[in-house]
């Protein structure tokens, strides 16, 4: 799904190796050797939540405040790539920016990484579909789609049969029974269905804000 939404630089690419038998999950560094990644838990502390502030508009004004580039857009981004896949432990240590190490100059958002947590992994079948908590911002998940405010970006073609795409992948695995590899793939159909109401959603919002400029004017 990355490849399909995403530029090449705003995911990390995983693939599998084995040793002696046992497979693990491996990548490539995201930082060159002058520079660090800093998770969003140190970049949140740096100010203090303040007023009625969300934990998410918190977050992107600090990055502001900061100069971390794009940051809205790129949280947006991994939001709606962690609603559609389910993953429900994007805690502020698996996400955050990147800055030189010799002049401590934000470079960019870190791309996203460790999404270990994806497709209901340790869900039992029968429960998969069900509410889970959600992380960062909010700990329902519906909610935490409801935070982006801007999907121009998302190209909802390339998200067709992107479900099947997921039942493929798991058909790979002879652990993974029929009825599990079923609930995943309806589960994750369901939820691109919801992203791109959002999407539409917002851009009647928009179109109507333009309206009423244009009246105005």
């Amino acid at each position: 799904m990355y490849e399909r939404i995403l530029d090449e630089d705003e995911f990390v690419p995983y693939w599998l190796i084995e040793e002696k038998g046992i497979a693990y999950s491996c990548c490539e560094t995201m930082v060159s050797e002058n520079e660090e990644l800093v998770p969003a838990f140190y970049i949140d502390a740096t100010h203090k939540l303040r007023g009625s502030e969300s934990l998410y508009e918190h977050y992107i004004n600090v990055c502001c405040e900061l100069g971390i580039p794009d940051a809205r857009i790129k949280v947006n981004k991994m939001l709606v790539c962690d609603y559609i896949l389910g993953n429900y432990d994007r805690h502020y240590r698996n996400f955050g920016a990147i800055r030189n190490v010799l002049d401590l100059k934000w470079e960019r958002i870190a791309p996203i990484y460790d999404s270990g947590s994806s497709l209901w992994a340790t869900t039992p079948t029968q429960l998969i579909g069900t509410t889970y908590k959600s992380k960062p911002f909010k700990a329902k998940a519906e909610e935490q789609l409801h935070l982006v405010e801007e999907l121009s970006w998302l190209n909802k073609d390339k998200l067709i049969d992107f479900d099947k795409t997921v039942y493929e992948m798991l058909d790979k695995n002879p652990f993974v029974d029929e009825e599990r590899k079923s609930a995943i793939s309806i589960q994750v159909k369901g939820r691109i269905e919801k992203v791109i109401e959002r999407q539409a959603s917002l851009n009647r919002i928009n179109e109507m804000g333009l309206q009423e400029l244009l009246f105005r004017l």
